[in-house]
């Protein structure tokens, strides 16, 4: 599921939670850090979910702007094509590349523009992301590689990455098979919908059987 990512210093945790609560009320799902569990790969989790968002919002502080962390992910996602939102809560001066996105001033407490962040959020929804299918959290490094190819302007590797998804046999490499039936190129639809038939999951028969019905429509 897409998901609004939340980068902030921890010493700005009660911040960032109201945060998260409003974006949350406003009905969008969030990813914080948090998530984390001990002994996983914690920059290739942070990278994964940062993919998969479709806004990142950065809590702007000294500390932030003095944290590798923090530093790391809004420009790792600006650098992906994730529309980042950055947010000042502590007046300290930004990155240029942070100023010529205008930030929201949070700055003082009886007037922060928490209307405008939503609307920067619902606007968010409306760019198309660097890649078409989600990258299942946890998923080994070939499954990975797979969801980036599916994407490939070349259509032997789109296929190929199908065919390695197929070979794993794994229920993250499952996932995606399923989410790509509604893939917007339609080898790589034909492709999954072929593989899940081959591997005879069950739980994809009622996304197949859409696809299906959506193909003869079009037909008709």
């Amino acid at each position: 599921m897409q998901h609004v990512f939340i980068s902030y210093h921890h010493d700005d945790l009660d911040f960032a939670e109201n945060v998260i609560n409003r974006v949350e009320k406003a009905g969008y799902s969030t990813w914080t850090d948090d998530k984390l569990h001990a002994g996983e790969d914690w920059r290739a989790m942070i990278d994964i979910a940062i993919k998969n968002a479709f806004a990142l919002i950065v809590i702007m502080t000294p500390e932030a702007k003095a944290s590798e962390y923090v530093t790391y992910e809004w420009a790792f996602a600006w650098g992906v094509g994730v529309k980042v939102i950055p947010l000042m809560l502590r007046p300290t001066p930004l990155h240029p590349r942070l100023e010529a996105m205008q930030y929201l001033d949070f700055t003082n407490p009886k007037i922060r523009p928490w209307d405008r962040l939503i609307e920067e959020i619902k606007a968010a929804t409306n760019v198309p992301l660097t890649h078409t299918i989600n990258i299942p959290l946890n998923s080994p490094p070939y499954v990975r590689q797979a969801v980036m190819a599916l994407d490939s302007p070349v259509a032997g590797d789109r296929v190929g990455a199908v065919r390695t998804l197929q070979r794993v046999k794994s229920p993250e490499a499952q996932t995606v098979l399923i989410e790509a039936l509604q893939h917007p190129i339609d080898d790589v639809r034909r492709a999954s919908a072929d593989a899940l038939r081959k591997m005879r999951v069950t739980s994809a028969v009622p996304a197949l059987t859409k696809l299906v019905h959506d193909s003869e429509r079009l037909v008709r």
